[in-house]
């Protein structure tokens, strides 16, 4: 005869990288619309779980003499950054005092863990991060993360990104290259190009031929925030009397406030301490992360509570296949508009 008995293993841990290429803002839950998972959202949760569930399997959980294996979420202990993922396995093992055999049932919980992998609803439910783009009659939207995307069908309308209720506006303008001595611009913004949704990637937004001829820009959307790329299809057009060996490309991007908004966002740079977004902005450029964000009370002490941020910005060279980090910078043009270098 067998004996039927259960008991919990360990917690195990997986840990999910998620690495935020150009451009990302901070995505903690922001009430976005409620979501009905259709097909499409559905084919890319099957794969993406798919892909843990594969790591899962994979994982030497001690026991060999497996009789069965089950996996399920544990979806009412989701969080933003979590999810956790529980293995049943049927064991058979020897009672070492009566010699018989027995079947034991093991509870493992897997832990997955990722920047944004779900988010709230509006009726507060935690839903799985699909970060995608779908087509309207007026443009395209992002809504099935924490942070919402919207922007008409052509390039040269802004871009309008919310994030912890905060929306903010952005919109690239030109390339420059310069050296240290002057600065031109070697493309402009091609306001009528359409864009399209990859069909082989929906999370891409792809604008060909956004500055002109041979250099496109594309929006990705990503559980933890978006990516802004510009693909230079051939080597850039650099103008006469910039030396070579000093040279540097930037590209312009405008951001913009809702002007009642703007009262109470500082805006910080490497984490320093902030300056008013009305006031004078941080000096300097930085490899690192500029943050947008608000003091909020916290038991009687105020917090910051990040709305938005700029991460990492890279440059890949892939006739070299190489990456370097990039540096940022804002500063205020002739007409007061906010810029990103």
């Amino acid at each position: 005869m067998s004996a039927k008995i259960e008991r919990y293993s360990k917690t195990s841990g997986l840990l999910n990288i998620l690495l935020v290429m150009s451009l990302a803002l901070g995505v903690i839950s922001t009430g976005s619309k409620a979501q009905t998972i259709n097909k499409a959202e559905d084919s890319i949760i099957e794969k993406n779980d798919k892909a843990f569930l594969d790591k899962i399997q994979s994982l030497d959980l001690e026991d060999k003499n497996v009789l069965s294996k089950k996996v399920f979420e544990k979806s009412d202990q989701r969080n933003a950054n979590r999810r956790i993922w529980q293995v049943e396995r049927e064991v058979e093992s020897i009672d070492p005092d009566t010699k018989e055999k027995q079947v034991e049932t093991i509870m493992t919980d897997i832990v997955e863990m990722g920047n944004g992998i779900c988010y709230q609803d509006d009726a507060d439910n935690w839903q799985i991060s699909v970060p995608h783009w779908r087509a309207t009659k007026d443009g395209f939207v992002m809504d099935t993360a924490g942070y919402k995307l919207e922007m008409g069908r052509n390039i040269g309308s802004w871009l309008s990104c919310t994030a912890k209720g905060e929306e903010m506006l952005l919109r690239p303008s030109v390339v420059e290259a310069g050296d240290n001595t002057d600065t031109k611009v070697i493309a402009e913004l091609v306001d009528e190009v359409e864009g399209y949704i990859d069909p082989e990637d929906p999370s891409r937004l792809v604008f060909a031929g956004a500055f002109g001829k041979g250099i496109d820009l594309e929006l990705i959307a990503r559980t933890d925030g978006y990516g802004q790329n510009v693909i230079f299809r051939g080597k850039p057009s650099i103008p006469d009397g910039v030396e070579l060996s000093k040279k540097t490309l930037s590209i312009r991007t405008e951001m913009s406030l809702d002007s009642s908004a703007a009262l109470n966002i500082n805006i910080s740079m490497d984490k320093q301490k902030g300056t008013s977004w009305q006031g004078n902005l941080p000096d300097g450029s930085t490899l690192d992360g500029i943050e947008l964000y608000k003091e909020v009370d916290n038991n009687g002490s105020k917090v910051r509570q990040v709305c938005h941020q700029f991460v990492a910005s890279k440059v890949y060279d892939s006739s070299e296949n190489r990456e370097t980090r990039a540096s940022k910078k804002l500063y205020r043009d002739k007409d007061n508009n906010t810029q990103l270098d």
